[in-house]
């Protein structure tokens, strides 16, 4: 599977402008899940939602196709970032399969992976 890579370009510019998530979100998905160890934030871009779940989980894993998004994340003491495209992913294989939450923001489909 080939990367169609639209934001690498203006990731400096995608992170100043992207439109932030409500709170309201991250607690819901949190109340989703029995245990806060883990969460996934694939495709995370420059880190926005990974910034709130890691209000919600003791650990977040931030992963992206585009090196210089992830360039734009600021660091924070929960979040892991890696270069890793979706299909990928440097998951351990002891993990439980993912709860996938789907929603419609700003005309583009969010995926957030909470893994238990």
């Amino acid at each position: 599977m080939n990367f169609e890579d639209h934001f690498s370009e203006l990731a400096s510019t995608y992170s100043k402008y992207r439109p932030k998530y409500p709170s309201k979100l991250f607690e819901y998905l949190a109340s989703c899940c029995s245990e806060h160890r883990q969460a996934w934030d694939c495709g995370t871009g420059s880190g926005q939602a990974a910034r709130s779940i890691a209000e919600y989980f003791e650990n977040v894993l931030a992963t992206d196709a585009s090196k210089e998004q992830l360039e734009q994340a600021p660091k924070h003491p929960k979040i892991t970032y890696r270069v890793e495209p979706a299909e990928k992913v440097s998951l351990d294989a002891k993990i439980l399969i993912w709860l996938l939450l789907q929603l419609q923001f700003t005309g583009l489909t969010l995926k957030i992976f909470i893994l238990k």
